[in-house]
């Protein structure tokens, strides 16, 4: 009989990164920088890995932060959009190269 290993978030059943971002959330970095080392993992890819999974609880907690109503008399925010730029044009380009 196998114990039967469920996925964590969209990792593969079992697979060592799962199990790590397990730990990270549930411990944090350092507990999980001690079961990655012992998984025989890198630490540049504990490292990496742990930057993108920040990234992710920040990202989710600026995206509700902006579910929230505007605050009154702030406008709206303005899109800029830069001009396509050309590139300028060379005036009597067989001048030039009879020049060189």
């Amino acid at each position: 009989m196998t114990k039967e290993v469920k996925p964590y978030k969209s990792h593969k059943p079992g697979s060592r990164k799962g199990e790590v971002h397990r730990v990270f959330d549930a411990k944090g970095a350092d507990a999980a920088t001690e079961l990655g080392l012992k998984l025989k993992l890198k630490p540049g890819t504990l490292r990496s890995w742990f930057g993108t999974w920040s990234r992710g609880k920040a990202a989710a907690k600026a995206k509700s932060a902006k579910k929230t109503a505007p605050k009154k008399g702030s406008a709206p925010a303005k899109k800029s959009v830069s001009p396509m730029r050309r590139r300028a044009p060379i005036s009597n380009r067989s001048e030039h190269r009879l020049a060189a």
